[in-house]
């Protein structure tokens, strides 16, 4: 996790920058692999695996200035505008947060003596926290007047937002919605209005 976070930071290598979205979206795999396949040695890691979301994150958050501000904060091969990111990448990491929000039995379960349900429950608790503080850099990115997330891009990643909303739990949003300013609080419930709206029983 910690060589993706490098490629994601504006240290990384000077990767082709002509086709950044097959990058973004390789990366996104193996991040995926990871948290499906060794869920388990990941646990206590939750502070990296807030870092390395909130590094897939960025980027598909489109600078409104690239002379300026975000745009020269991402890695290199981030900053052509010619490619920006689309709802393709969006969707791949809405997939991350539900790979972490929603993980499957088999995921959680390999070596606990616990029943299933209860491993997957207890994934879920776990996950709230760090889900939270990615969350927290959508809402301000959101409210950062120097960049834009694009609607087709923005209607795919809160489909990842939904999973972590049931994770989070009636309390984990509240206490994420506390360490918010007014502004911030707007726009998560906002986002909690949809949910509920349209996204909260899809799947149940």
């Amino acid at each position: 996790m910690e060589a993706i976070t490098r490629l994601l930071s504006r240290s990384a290598p000077n990767l082709p920058g002509n086709n950044p979205g097959s990058i973004y979206l390789h990366l996104v795999e193996i991040m995926d692999a990871v948290l499906a396949s060794h869920r388990l040695k990941t646990a206590g890691r939750g502070p990296l695996i807030a870092q390395v979301l909130g590094r897939f994150l960025n980027p598909l958050f489109a600078p409104l200035n690239t002379n300026k501000g975000w745009g020269l904060k991402a890695a290199p091969w981030l900053r052509n505008p010619e490619h920006p990111l689309t709802a393709e990448h969006g969707e791949a990491f809405a997939r991350l947060l539900t790979t972490l929000a929603d993980p499957s039995a088999s995921a959680v379960s390999r070596g606990s003596k616990n029943p299933l349900v209860s491993a997957t429950a207890k994934a879920k608790r776990e996950a709230g926290p760090f889900l939270a503080k990615v969350m927290m850099c959508f809402v301000r990115l959101t409210l950062d007047m120097g960049v834009t997330m694009h609607t087709a891009v923005r209607e795919k990643v809160k489909q990842g937002w939904w999973a972590c909303f049931d994770a989070m739990g009636t309390e984990g949003r509240k206490v994420m919605g506390e360490g918010m300013d007014r502004a911030g609080r707007d726009v998560l419930r906002g986002l909690v209005e949809e949910w509920v709206k349209f996204g909260k029983w899809k799947g149940n």
